[in-house]
């Protein structure tokens, strides 16, 4: 799981694990998955949103299937349907799109198995 805290407008980009600041640049924002597995059962929260925002499990700085979607009144979304296979040395990270919302803080998870 992984705490962020939204940067400015557009999307912020945020590694997988820890209490991570967002940013703007994906390269500083991801990790190296050590050994090959399957992600799946993406879950978010971010409570106090006032806009619609998308969340995405990124892979090698593409976007994946696997993805939820908040709003202001259902902040909580889980994808349980989608997986995504990865391998080892594969660059990992979650992104955030819409509304501007600098300091909104939510938690993100995913299995990989």
């Amino acid at each position: 799981m992984v705490r962020v805290t939204m940067a400015a407008a557009g999307a912020s980009f945020s590694a997988v694990i820890g209490n991570f600041s967002a940013s703007t640049d994906e390269s500083t924002a991801r990790l190296i998955v050590p050994a090959a597995c399957t992600a799946r059962n993406l879950r978010a929260n971010f409570t106090g949103t006032v806009a619609s925002r998308t969340i995405t499990l990124r892979v090698n700085e593409g976007a994946t299937s696997l993805s939820c979607s908040v709003t202001s009144g259902s902040p909580t979304c889980t994808n349980s349907g989608s997986t995504v296979n990865l391998s080892t040395g594969d660059f990992i990270n979650y992104e955030v799109t819409g509304g501007n919302q600098a300091g909104l803080s939510g938690y993100v998870s995913a299995v990989c198995e």
